[in-house]
C-alpha cells in the first residue's frame, strides 16, 4: 500500500531537497535494477527461462517505483517553477543601489 508523505521546507530549497530525491531514486531503485539486469542476463545464459521471468517481473516492477517517484519530482517541480514565476510577476524588482542614490540626489536637488 503507498502513502503521501507531506512536509514543508523553504521555497529556496526545493531545488536541493529535488536534487536530494532524484539521487536517491538513482543511487536505491537504480542500482537494484542494474543488478536485477545481471540476475536476468545470467539466467538468459544458464538458459534457466524461470528465474528469467522473475527476474523480468522484479525490474517492471521496480522501473514501475522509479516511474512514480520521477512523476512526483515532476509535480513537484512543476509547482515549483509555476510558483517561481509568479513571484517573479508579482514583486516588482528591487531598485538598484545606484537607483537609490539617484533618487536620494534628486530628492536633495528639490529641496535645495
Amino acid at each position: 500500500m503507498r502513502v503521501d508523505i507531506t512536509y514543508s521546507i523553504d521555497f529556496e530549497e526545493v531545488p536541493k531537497e529535488m536534487k536530494e530525491l532524484v539521487q536517491k531514486v538513482k543511487d536505491t531503485s537504480c542500482q537494484t535494477v542494474d543488478q536485477k539486469f545481471t540476475e536476468l542476463l545470467t539466467s538468459l545464459s544458464e538458459e534457466e527461462e524461470k528465474k528469467a521471468l522473475q527476474a523480468i517481473e522484479e525490474i517492471r516492477k521496480n522501473l514501475a517505483k522509479i516511474d512514480m517517484r520521477l512523476m512526483e519530482c515532476s509535480s513537484i517541480l512543476t509547482g515549483y517553477q509555476k510558483a517561481l514565476v509568479l513571484t517573479q510577476e508579482e514583486s516588482p524588482e528591487t531598485p538598484s543601489a545606484v537607483e537609490f542614490m539617484e533618487y536620494d540626489d534628486e530628492v536633495e536637488n528639490e529641496k535645495g
